[in-house]
């Protein structure tokens, strides 16, 4: 494939293949060198099957909560998420509300603990209660791009709005 000699889709699959590796590679070195975007980044690729891998939540959710442990938003987000709804972990709502809360205020915040908190005040949610008011306000944080790190999916945004 890197000759030259082997072209098409044939080669395209190759390289694409070889450009998953590599990626997946270099995460996982950031990780063991405790990045914790790194950790996030291959918590995501699990969830979703991106780079090449199938999709796993438990190896996911392994991943966010260690991110989470060292104190990056979007890892504490995401392993909210898991624990909130019990997608690869034993359900822990407590735990779960705690890691989104914090998520949404760190460091600017993260518009999956925004989003996540405004739904959950909308809707009744994770014990919540229904609070019109406080909903508004995480999810105008969402809709008006007040988030520092912005991980969310466009439609989810465009749902808070």
């Amino acid at each position: 494939v890197k000759s030259g000699q082997l072209s098409g889709d044939k080669a395209n699959g190759w390289k694409k293949r070889i450009a998953n590796e590599k990626i997946i590679a270099e995460l996982s070195k950031r990780a063991e060198n405790e990045d914790y975007q790194a950790m996030h980044l291959l918590g995501r690729a699990y969830y979703k099957g991106l780079h090449g891998l199938s999709k796993n939540k438990k190896a996911a959710c392994t991943w966010f909560r260690k991110s989470a442990k060292g104190n990056y938003p979007p890892g504490m987000a995401s392993a909210g998420v898991c624990l909130v709804s019990g997608a690869g972990v034993e359900r822990s709502i407590s735990e779960g509300l705690v890691l989104l809360s914090v998520a949404a205020v760190k460091d600017g915040g993260s518009d999956i603990g925004a989003y996540r908190l405004g739904l959950g005040y909308a809707e009744g949610w994770y014990g919540l209660p229904r609070d019109k008011d406080m909903s508004k306000n995480w999810l105008e944080k969402v809709a008006n791009g007040n988030c520092h790190f912005n991980h969310l999916e466009s439609s989810s945004v465009e749902k808070a709005r």
